[in-house]
């Protein structure tokens, strides 16, 4: 069965929800306003794949995927937004 019959039953879901669940197998995500800036796009995606693997083993609160992401390493550009945007928030998690 697809990815779509599994999460959500035939006849609901719309295309230009969120997250859009109509292809058979893939999740489109629909969050992202369009941009030419490289480094968002680089941080949107990196935004994407990482809340996929915080979640994939069961996820948490938004102050363990904010420890999760800084301490891996993996998302530089992500970081350093979260670094400009949310500095308070990650004061938390650095102590």
């Amino acid at each position: 069965s697809s990815l779509r019959e599994r999460v959500i039953p035939r006849g609901t879901g719309e295309r230009y929800e969120a997250v859009n669940l109509c292809n058979d197998y893939t999740v489109e995500i629909r969050i992202f306003a369009g941009t030419l800036d490289a480094e968002e796009l680089l941080r949107n995606m990196q935004f994407v794949d990482s809340l996929c693997l915080f979640t994939k083993d069961g996820g948490g609160r938004l102050d363990q995927y904010m420890d999760w992401i800084v301490k891996s390493r993996r998302y530089v550009a992500l970081t350093e937004w979260l670094e400009d945007t949310w500095s308070q928030e990650l004061e938390f998690v650095r102590a």
